[in-house]
């Protein structure tokens, strides 16, 4: 079986390589966002249309300008001290912040997945990530498939659990940083969506598209909820800088900051 743990087919039983393995295809799409790592982020007006509690879901692709870095990076984050969540790469991982029912949770997986050198990595380094939220377990994924390591999925042993975004201290969606103008992300960012949906995994495989971007607005084939969409960033594509337009029925557009 296939003994690389960054491969798509990775079989931990496994005791030989047989040469099987398989990676994930080169991420292609027109256009996407450069973050300086230093002061530019996007910022999303503060909207409960987006910021579902008791059901969410998150992905962005993702492309540090080197994966091997241990600084905080924020992706996107609406997390403040009193409530919200935070995707972030951290420490050669990716981390996922989430306030839940007044209890900061966190998970922090994809090492071997990330990690740069030799078969590590994607070909061209980016990265397809996101979280799901159902009321009782969250769920990180990297690259279209369910991460297993760092805590993910947790479990948080009962049902009807909510996503606490507080009421002080209240921020929108930042995009491109983890809080104002704190902990910036450094490379390119592509096509944050959200639904208030915890997708399934069929569905997250096909939102992955072996690498290529789906249009998330429209049902297509294992995708089958464009319904539920709160809010789509392609960044970049038909987009009139500094504003970056929400393509979901939202209209819940960033501001290059």
């Amino acid at each position: 079986g296939c003994t690389d743990s960054t491969a798509t087919n990775y079989n931990s039983a496994a005791t030989i390589d047989d040469g099987t393995c398989t990676y994930p295809a080169a991420f292609s799409n027109t256009k996407s966002l450069l973050f300086d790592g230093v002061t530019t982020y996007l910022s999303v007006p503060d909207n409960s249309n987006y910021k579902t509690e008791d059901k969410f879901s998150i992905f962005a692709w993702a492309k540090m300008d080197d994966w091997n870095v241990l600084i905080a990076s924020g992706i996107a984050s609406t997390f403040r001290s009193q409530g919200g969540f935070s995707m972030d790469y951290l420490n050669k991982r990716f981390s996922v912040q989430c306030r839940i029912n007044g209890i900061t949770h966190q998970v922090a997986g994809g090492y071997n997945k990330l990690r740069v050198g030799g078969t590590q990595g994607r070909a061209n380094n980016w990265h397809h990530l996101g979280f799901t939220f159902d009321g009782e377990f969250l769920t990180t994924y990297v690259d279209g498939v369910a991460d297993t390591t760092g805590g993910s999925p947790l479990n948080l042993g009962s049902t009807g659990n909510t996503i606490d975004y507080g009421t002080s201290f209240v921020q929108g969606l930042h995009i491109g940083s983890q809080y104002p103008s704190f902990n910036e992300f450094d490379g390119y960012i592509d096509d944050v969506a959200t639904w208030h949906k915890s997708l399934t995994p069929a569905e997250i495989l096909a939102v992955y598209n072996s690498g290529t971007v789906l249009d998330v607005s429209v049902d297509s084939g294992d995708y089958t909820c464009s319904s539920y969409l709160t809010g789509w960033w392609r960044m970049g594509d038909d987009d009139t800088i500094p504003t970056i337009t929400d393509n979901s029925t939202n209209t819940n557009n960033a501001t290059a900051v």
